[in-house]
C-alpha cells in the first residue's frame, strides 16, 4: 500500500493489496527475475552461485518458520532438525553413493 502515480486508482479492494500494483512495476519485477535467475548463473563464478544457493535455502527455511509461527501460531521445535536431516541425506547420497541431484533431493525431501 504505497503511493501511486497520479491518475492510477483502485476499483477493487484486491487491487489495493496486490504486491505489484502497476504494469510498470510488473515489468521491473519480471526484468529483475530474468536477471537473477537467467543471467546471474551465466556470468557469476561458482563461489557466488554456491553463496546464492545457501542464501536461497536459508530464505526457504525462514519462510517455513514464518508460516508455522506467524500464520499458524504454532511453536516450532523441530523445524530446523527436519531441514538438517533432509540436507544431510541429500549430501550423503550425492557424495558417497554418486546419486544424481534430482533423485538425491527427492530422497532428502522424503527423509
Amino acid at each position: 500500500m504505497g503511493f501511486l502515480p497520479c491518475g492510477v486508482y483502485h476499483e477493487r479492494y484486491r487491487q489495493q493489496h496486490a504486491w505489484w500494483q502497476t504494469r510498470f512495476v510488473w515489468g521491473k519485477m519480471i526484468l529483475l527475475f530474468v536477471t537473477i535467475f537467467y543471467l546471474f548463473p551465466k556470468f557469476a563464478g561458482l563461489y557466488y552461485i554456491s553463496v546464492a544457493n545457501v542464501i536461497g535455502y536459508t530464505i526457504l527455511s525462514a519462510l517455513g518458520v514464518q508460516l508455522l509461527i506467524g500464520y499458524c501460531g504454532q511453536v516450532t521445535l523441530g523445524h530446523s532438525a527436519f531441514l538438517a536431516v533432509g540436507a544431510y541425506t541429500c549430501t550423503l547420497l550425492m557424495l558417497q553413493l554418486q546419486v544424481s541431484y534430482p533423485l538425491a533431493m527427492l530422497a532428502g525431501g522424503m527423509a
